[in-house]
C-alpha cells in the first residue's frame, strides 16, 4: 500500500479506521492515511514541522488522536481525516503518549511520565553513575573516544539540536553548549575515531 520512496524512514503505527476502508500510519515524523484497497496514493495529515506517532481512530472514521511534539511539549492532539482541524487535546504536562479511545469515542487512556529523557554516563567499573539531567528529551549520546565529551540530541532549547558536554573522568565539566543551530532537528550524532568531526542526521519538513 506504500511505497518505499514515500515520506521519511519507517511506515509504522498502522491502524485501521473503524469502517475498515482506511488505514493510518506514521513515518519519521508525519501521519498518513492511505485507502485499505489501494485505491488512491497515501495523503498526508500532518504538515512536517514537528514529530506526530501513535494514530488511533475515532468511531466516526473520520477523526484521529495522536502524539505530537508541537508547542514545547509532547502532548495528545486530534486532527482531521482531511487534515484539517489540528487541535491540542491534553496539557502535555508528561509526555503523553499512546492513545487508546474508548469504542464511544468519549474517553481516551495514554501513557505519560513525569520526567524527561536524560543521559546517563556510567562507569563500568565502579558503577558510578553521572546524569545529565534536564527538564527536557536528550537522547542518542555519543562518547567522544577519548571519554573528554559526550554529544547529545536534546530539545531543552525548544527545537531538536545537537549539545556537547565536556568531561572530566567521567563527569559533567562545566555546562553544556549548543553546538547546531539549523532548521529542522539534529539526531543521532557520532564523533569521528578522532574526535574531530561530528556526523548526524538533519530533518527538515521532507528533507533529510
Amino acid at each position: 500500500l506504500t511505497p518505499d520512496r514515500l515520506g521519511i524512514w519507517n511506515h509504522e503505527n498502522p491502524t485501521w479506521s473503524p469502517d475498515g476502508r482506511t488505514i493510518a500510519f506514521a513515518d519519521f515524523q508525519d501521519l498518513w492515511v492511505v485507502r485499505a484497497d489501494g485505491s488512491a496514493p497515501p495523503r498526508r495529515l500532518t504538515d512536517g514541522s514537528s514529530t506526530c506517532h501513535d494514530p488511533a481512530w475515532f468511531p466516526d472514521s473520520r477523526t484521529l488522536m495522536l502524539t505530537s511534539w508541537r508547542e514545547g511539549t509532547v502532548a495528545l492532539w486530534t486532527v482531521r481525516s482531511d487534515g484539517s482541524g489540528l487541535t491540542r487535546v491534553t496539557a502535555g504536562t508528561g509526555p503523553e503518549r499512546h492513545p487508546s479511545l474508548s469504542r464511544d469515542g468519549g474517553r481516551v487512556a495514554y501513557s505519560t511520565q513525569e520526567t524527561g529523557a536524560n543521559v546517563v554516563i556510567s562507569d563500568l567499573a565502579t558503577g558510578r553513575q553521572e546524569r545529565l539531567a534536564s527538564s527536557a528529551g536528550d537522547a542518542s549520546p555519543d562518547l567522544r573516544p577519548d571519554g573528554g565529551a559526550v554529544v547529545f540530541s536534546s530539545d531543552r532549547d525548544g527545537g531538536r539540536q545537537l549539545w556537547l558536554q565536556p568531561l572530566v573522568d567521567g563527569r559533567p565539566d562545566g555546562r553544556p553548549r549548543r553546538l547546531t543551530n539549523g532548521p529542522g532537528r539534529a539526531a543521532i550524532p557520532s564523533f569521528s575515531p578522532d574526535g574531530g568531526t561530528i556526523a548526524y542526521y538533519r530533518v527538515d519538513g521532507q528533507r533529510r
